[in-house]
């Protein structure tokens, strides 16, 4: 019953774990342990992402799970609570209260892998240190602070690597800006409604966090996207053919667009708005036409005050190397593929099930009692040993920090680290950052009642048209079981850098100010039957010119004030997937950082 420790292999029969495809890869005889799987070298174990991943789905103990780092196993007293005793697991051996000639096999043959689970199951203690070098190791913990999806991302890959971690919360749920509820049919997503799939580890983190059966790819039909002109929404064009034959650009834009590959590139190092370099490259109609509406859509900001360096930094990576963002698209397929990444006009978007609170939601269960909701941090005091986190139930000591909050909260966060002028420099510079207000409008219908088809991804509407929302969403083309039969659901967007008055609207004049736009822009002609708002007052940090100085703070407090890191929207990118990617790599970064203090 139960496995079968074996000279090389372990068995798995019916009666022990309950062992997917995702955990493992199982054949008909049970694991196939070779030389690729198991790298048992003077380190001890070497066990990859790719070939031992133990998580919710493997073993489920107590709840909790198996984190596997580089330098062996680290099991806290959240995994395991079985006894008063702590288990030592030395080069030759191992030593526990009361065991006994359990040896672990190292230095002479090779280390049967079921012979130290079947011993740990017999019996273990609240802590665990993995040690093949015969000093004993204890990952130093890291307090997080903020649950949105960058901090849920960094707790969840420092406690797979073994890091103890610590979340903390100010608000009484997790996903920051994500936020989706189901009512009467309706599924309302009340900040972004899709991931783009643009990074590789996007994906990773979903098969890691064991999501991705409850994934959902958007509708291949649902892929036109409109702009507003003559008050009409016009379908881009997705073809050069497209392009010649749209009425969305005059005959003067057009040939703006043709002629961009032959003007000089910029290289005096001014630093530009987006604006006048779209101005500069193209022409004034693309900007008021289809620049402004795609800054209104990504940014929900000014075209003018938004940094071409900071804010589309990928755009001037085109001029800057190829001269042309023309030529970059077509000279530059190869890095980008090699990079793999992908740009966000061409990446594949996705969502879950119940909405993209799934991620979120999915995320905090595997942290179990290590998030602490409702838990401000009021204080950081940097100590000897690392830093002391305040909150008002108490004080807390961690080897590490990792703010992962927005910049208007750092802020007002008091930072303590032995210079003067520290906190009085974060409360003037990070207070400046522009948080305009946004309000999500989400509106169901009867499809009678709207005489568009909404069969693509929305429309985006530029400044120059005159209506007062931002763009609008067709939820319920892009996924299925987002609305009842025979209705739709439209998601509008209002406020913003373009009108922030608005965006601080109560939620009926919300209503009434969307409604009234989309009865001119969608042929809307009775009132809604399913209507939800939800208003952010400070929603996306602008990357306005000048903003490279907060990067430049950001990177002195990392090398001044030592195991004190920062990632998040505010300084690696605005979207979703920028700031999953950011959580990613911030883990690693800390993740790699402890491991080098503790060996």
């Amino acid at each position: 019953m139960g496995f079968y420790p074996g000279q090389s292999r372990f068995y798995l029969n019916r009666s022990g774990f309950d062992l997917n495809q995702s955990d493992f890869d199982l054949n008909q005889n049970g694991f196939d342990l070779n030389q690729n799987d198991f790298d048992l070298n003077q380190n001890g174990f070497d066990l990859n992402q790719n070939d031992f991943d133990l998580n919710q789905n493997g073993f489920d103990l107590n709840q909790n799970h198996f984190d596997l780092n580089q330098n062996g196993f680290y099991f806290n007293q959240n995994d395991f609570d079985f006894n008063q005793n702590e288990v030592a697991l030395w080069k030759y051996g191992l030593s526990a209260g009361q065991w006994n000639s359990n040896r672990l096999r190292r230095a002479v043959t090779p280390v049967i892998f079921a012979d130290f689970i079947a011993a740990f199951l017999l019996g273990a203690g609240s802590g665990v240190f993995v040690c093949w070098r015969g000093a004993k190791i204890k990952m130093k913990s890291v307090a997080i602070i903020g649950a949105g999806i960058t901090g849920l991302t960094v707790a969840f890959y420092l406690q797979r690597r073994g890091v103890p971690v610590t979340v903390y919360e100010a608000s009484g749920r997790v996903g920051g800006v994500i936020q989706s509820i189901r009512q009467d049919g309706f599924l309302a997503e009340f900040g972004p409604n899709t991931i783009l799939e643009t990074s590789p580890k996007i994906a990773q983190l979903i098969r890691d966090a064991g999501l991705a059966p409850r994934k959902l790819a958007t509708d291949p039909a649902a892929e036109a996207r409109y702009v507003v002109r003559y008050g009409r929404p016009i379908a881009m064009p997705g073809t050069p053919l497209g392009f010649i034959t749209t009425p969305l650009f005059t005959a003067q834009a057009k040939l703006a667009v043709l002629r961009e590959p032959f003007i000089k590139p910029r290289r005096d190092g001014v630093e530009e708005s987006i604006g006048q370099f779209v101005v500069r490259r193209f022409n004034q109609e693309f900007l008021d036409h289809a620049i402004d509406a795609l800054v209104a859509g990504i940014y929900a900001g000014d075209p003018h005050k938004l940094s071409l360096t900071h804010a589309f930094p990928k755009l001037k990576a085109l001029e800057d190397n190829y001269g042309s963002m023309i030529k970059g698209q077509i000279f530059g397929a190869r890095a980008r593929k090699q990079s793999g990444e992908v740009a966000k006009d061409r990446a594949a978007k996705f969502s879950f099930d119940d909405g993209l609170q799934v991620l979120p939601d999915g995320l905090a269960a595997q942290l179990g009692a290590a998030l602490k909701l409702n838990t401000p941090v009021t204080k950081l005091t940097q100590t000897s040993q690392g830093w002391r986190v305040t909150t008002p139930g108490g004080e807390a000591e961690f080897g590490a920090v990792i703010y992962c909050g927005t910049a208007h909260r750092l802020a007002e966060l008091e930072i303590i680290d032995g210079r003067a002028a520290l906190q009085r420099r974060l409360t003037e510079v990070f207070s400046e950052i522009s948080y305009p207000p946004v309000s999500a409008v989400v509106l169901g219908f009867r499809r009678a009642d709207v005489t568009h088809p909404c069969a693509g991804f929305g429309m985006l509407i530029p400044k120059i048209e005159g209506f007062k929302i931002l763009g609008t969403i067709f939820s319920s083309a892009l996924f299925p079981n987002r609305a009842p039969a025979g209705h739709l659901t439209l998601t509008s967007y209002i406020g913003g850098a373009r009108y922030p008055e608005l965006g601080l609207l109560p939620p009926e004049k919300l209503v009434e100010a969307t409604l009234a736009d989309l009865r001119a822009l969608l042929g809307v002609t009775s009132p809604p039957v399913f209507a939800h708002t939800k208003t952010w007052p400070q929603a996306i940090p602008q990357y306005n010119v000048g903003y490279g100085k907060y990067r430049a703070l950001l990177n002195d407090l990392e090398a001044n004030a030592a195991n004190l890191f920062f990632a998040g929207h505010y300084r690696d990118g605005v979207s979703l997937g920028d700031s999953m990617v950011s959580g990613v790599n911030i883990a690693e970064r800390v993740g790699n950082f402890l491991t080098a203090a503790a060996s």
